[in-house]
């Protein structure tokens, strides 16, 4: 949730505190910044990508941010300044950070914004 603030605050979206995921996925949504940009990574910039036909440079970029879910029975699981619970599975991180968590410790697995927004809706 600390990154959706975050992330939110980048954009200049106001969430008010205390606020579910799913009500700062919403505050995203009515700012034209759609679950599937911020899982993607684009809710770096918070500005729609205009994709042009030869840069794929955004793919190799390391500091884009996906979706992360534990799905481990660990009651608490930290990585690299990342925390994952039982009550909260899902984080949002750097692509580097969660590629080399992914490949390095079974149980986590890359998601979409659509199955975040479900759980916790």
């Amino acid at each position: 949730m600390q990154q959706l603030f975050a992330y939110a605050k980048e954009a200049g979206i106001r969430i008010k505190f205390g606020s579910k995921k799913s009500d700062a996925i919403d505050a995203f949504i009515a700012n034209n910044i759609s679950p599937e940009d911020i899982a993607v990574g684009h809710a770096r910039t918070f500005s729609p990508i205009k994709k042009q036909e030869e840069d794929h440079s955004e793919v190799f970029d390391e500091s884009l941010k996906v979706f992360v879910k534990m799905n481990r029975s660990n009651n608490l699981f930290e990585f690299d300044g990342y925390r994952f619970s039982k009550e909260h599975p899902y984080v949002i991180m750097n692509k580097g950070v969660a590629r080399n968590l992914v490949s390095k410790y079974e149980g986590f697995s890359f998601v979409d914004a659509q199955e975040v927004k479900g759980f916790y809706s």
